[in-house]
């Protein structure tokens, strides 16, 4: 799991293409884009921009994804996150391919992303976004960066 801010997401460029396009698309985004989805490279690069109600701390379950990284990234707002290594967690319900997708219990480590922060999710990351100690809205971006 890699955290950081927007001031500072840029280092990470030159690790391959696609994390370029996906750092580029944040360095570049305009904060009043609309929700939808942003095709930067087909299904291999995409962004999806969207407004989300947090949910409780009290109950998280994780997902993992074996086909993309995830690229979050918090416009408006805030949002806590739950991390867990994958290796640690256990199976709630098994991945399945055609969501890319697998849930996931452990003990999480609960970080919070504020406006301007972003967190870059690696298969071997269990992550639960969009957690909150009180609900509240944020808006935020999602890259999904294809793995091959």
């Amino acid at each position: 799991m890699i955290v950081g801010t927007k001031d500072t997401i840029g280092t990470y460029k030159g690790i391959n293409e696609r994390i370029d396009m996906a750092i580029d698309f944040i360095l570049n985004l305009d904060p009043n884009i609309e929700v939808g989805r942003y095709d930067l490279d087909g299904d291999n690069v995409f962004a999806k921009v969207m407004y989300a109600d947090s949910t409780s701390l009290d109950d998280i379950t994780f997902e993992a994804h074996r086909r993309y990284l995830d690229l979050q990234y918090i416009v408006e707002g805030s949002e806590y996150m739950g991390y867990a290594p994958l290796a640690e967690c256990e199976v709630l319900r098994e991945y399945k391919d055609e969501l890319d997708c697998g849930y996931y219990k452990g003990d999480a480590n609960v970080i919070k992303i504020n406006a301007g922060s972003f967190y870059l999710a690696h298969p071997f990351d269990a992550h639960a976004p969009g957690k909150g100690y009180e609900k509240n809205t944020f808006k935020k971006v999602v890259v999904k960066i294809k793995i091959d």
